[in-house]
């Protein structure tokens, strides 16, 4: 039986690996026992990750809300200059003044080129209103009244109110139509 003896350190220990393999490990790697350790020390790292992010998070918003409100007192700077100029030349007072030549207080129009055209607009209103209101008694009732058969009074149409003297389109837009 040859072949098949060993001698030397292989029977001392048979599954000993040289310390130039590539699988050796040294006892001390390889019993290694400190497991709670190893665990708190990764739960550690996970730690510093998230404090890492939330850090990082914080950072972030705090350097957004000083750019918003760096941008706030831009605008507000901006618009009490905007209020100085406006004070100083009376330019926003030039601007108060109201859309229709007509005071909701005394309910009357004033006295203007812009007053004569809006009132002139109220009365073709009011003619055109007539108007209508001839036209659909004429066609709806005829010139008999249906149940005792006796003539209906005509509606009598009012002049025609004159253009105003200056046009404002702002006011009276349909000048060339009156019905």
């Amino acid at each position: 039986m040859e072949g098949f003896q060993r001698y030397g350190k292989e029977i001392e220990e048979p599954f000993g690996i040289e310390k130039s393999a590539c699988m050796y490990m040294d006892d001390g790697d390889r019993f290694h026992t400190d497991t709670a350790g190893e665990a708190k020390k990764e739960r550690q790292q996970d730690r510093d990750y998230k404090q890492a992010l939330w850090n990082a998070k914080l950072r972030d918003n705090a350097d957004r809300e000083n750019q918003r409100w760096a941008g706030m007192e831009k605008q507000a700077r901006e618009q009490e200059e905007r209020f100085a100029v406006w004070r100083a030349t009376g330019q926003k007072y030039r601007n108060n003044t109201t859309s229709a030549p007509f005071n909701p207080v005394t309910l009357g129009i004033e006295v203007s080129s812009r007053g004569d055209a809006l009132r002139q607009n109220d009365e073709m209103i009011r003619y055109r209103a007539m108007v209508r209101m001839k036209s659909l008694n004429d066609r709806n009732n005829g010139a008999h009244n249906p149940i005792t058969g006796a003539p209906l009074p005509s509606i009598d149409l009012p002049r025609r109110p004159p253009p105003p003297v200056e046009y404002h389109s702002e006011y009276y837009p349909h000048s060339d139509q009156y019905l």
